[in-house]
């Protein structure tokens, strides 16, 4: 990978939220030389990202001599991954303890966030002056934890499996619980104005206003997400695997921003990579993959740059990570299909339409692969079995080009810490700048 930009460890340690995420992909693009498309007119040639809620953003590089009808190049992933969210009002006390209720977001392996040490970052939104402001903030200390019940407390829970309400169990503690006149006192100031010293516990506001740059602001609401505070890292005897929460989806981000900075875009092409939030929840949102946000920008281009999108000549990637086979449940893959990590990203097939892959689009993405020497698999599930699905039936539809499903394999998927394989990264980064680099003939 290119040494000016970011390990992928590095990525993952500060992408601690969607705000974060992005904030790190609008960086590296603007280091490479792309510009904000909302304040500029578009142009052959140009190089812009757009960006939505913070939490999405799209990338475009118009090729210079494009004619009035170009093919396009499209990936997209997304931003979001299952996790803990403060709800607007938090505060809670029990047992001495001071905690911060939370609603699960996505569908979470949620016995695994217990007993970790968790932290917290977001976005908080403020009115100065009359003017809207917003900041984000990253906790970064370990600051939360959700404590398991002891076994003797309750050895009938654990002979069945981790049995827990997500409504009262998932409540994690902040810190010892205060008096009245201590958390009033405690309270930040920013935070007392619209009342939200009132809708959470003052030491949780106090780790945010600590994080916070600007101080004498009038805080409205927040928008947070709990994470684990231990960093990402490379594990294995040989260091060949990542061990990191959010692989799903930002290790697919990061693949694809690095093939899409490194590459040669053709001059007759639109190349355009798409990062979206909310997949987890089903991306009916205004950040979302279903939203109008890539129209909006695809329609920017034609608008000032006279470039309609040739659909029939253009491809679409969507880049979601896949299930590695597991070694203590062999049987649960299909036997055909059984993804291995470090050997390359898997190519999704499913007749019921859950993943987007269509047959002419998988032939140029395996045709291109097998020329740059890049190893790929292909996935299934069991028929008995449940599946995910992906943004890419979203957008293949919307847009009505052919696309590909495809994603890195990996063990854990939706865990608060997940795994998948070093070299992988390499692959599907070097699939995406051959993606947007090869022609792609369509008789």
């Amino acid at each position: 990978m290119a040494a000016h930009r970011k390990s992928i460890t590095d990525f993952l340690a500060k992408a601690t939220s969607p705000y974060h995420a992005v904030l790190e992909i609008k960086g590296e693009l603007e280091r490479k030389g792309y510009i904000d498309g909302r304040k500029e007119e578009l142009s052959r040639g140009g190089k812009y990202f757009f960006e939505r809620n913070g939490t999405a953003l799209i990338a475009v590089s118009i090729g210079g001599s494009c004619s009035s009808r170009a093919p396009a190049r499209i990936s997209a992933a997304h931003t979001d991954s299952p996790c803990l969210r403060v709800r607007y009002k938090s505060v809670r006390e029990s047992e001495g303890l001071s905690q911060v209720l939370v609603e699960p977001y996505g569908g979470g392996i949620w016995h695994t966030w217990f007993d970790r040490d968790l932290s917290v970052a977001g976005k908080v939104v403020y009115e100065e002056g009359g003017r809207v402001g917003e900041e984000l903030v990253d906790v970064s200390d370990p600051v939360l934890k959700v404590p398991t019940v002891a076994i003797h407390l309750s050895p009938g829970m654990y002979q069945k499996g981790a049995e827990f309400n997500k409504e009262t169990n998932i409540v994690p503690i902040i810190s010892s619980a205060l008096s009245k006149e201590e958390e009033t006192r405690r309270s930040p100031a920013c935070f007392k104005k619209h009342g939200l010293d009132k809708k959470h516990a003052s030491t949780l506001l106090g780790c945010i206003e600590r994080k916070m740059e600007k101080k004498n602001v009038h805080v409205t609401g927040m928008d947070l997400s709990m994470y684990e505070a231990v960093p990402p890292c490379l594990i294995g005897a040989q260091r060949e695997f990542i061990s990191s929460g959010r692989l799903d989806d930002l290790l697919m981000c990061f693949c694809m921003l690095e093939g899409f900075l490194d590459a040669g875009h053709r001059e007759d092409t639109l190349s355009v990579a798409c990062f979206f939030d909310n997949e987890e929840v089903g991306s009916q949102s205004y950040q979302g993959a279903s939203s109008s946000f890539l129209p909006d920008v695809l329609e920017r281009v034609a608008d000032d740059c006279g470039i309609k999108v040739d659909k029939e000549g253009s491809v679409f990637i969507s880049a979601d990570n896949a299930h590695a086979s597991h070694p203590n449940y062999v049987g649960l893959q299909e036997p055909n299909s059984a993804p291995l990590m470090n050997h390359g990203p898997v190519i999704k097939h499913k007749q019921t339409q859950q993943y987007c892959t269509n047959l002419r689009a998988a032939c140029f993405v395996m045709c291109a692969m097998r020329k740059h020497g890049i190893p790929f698999q292909e996935f299934t599930t069991r028929s008995d079995s449940g599946c995910g699905s992906t943004i890419g039936p979203i957008l293949s539809s919307q847009l009505g080009i052919a696309g590909v499903d495809m994603g890195n394999p990996q063990l854990g998927m939706h865990s608060v810490r997940e795994t998948a394989g070093v070299d992988d990264v390499g692959h599907s980064a070097k699939f995406f700048r051959v993606f947007y680099e090869e022609e792609f003939l369509c008789d």
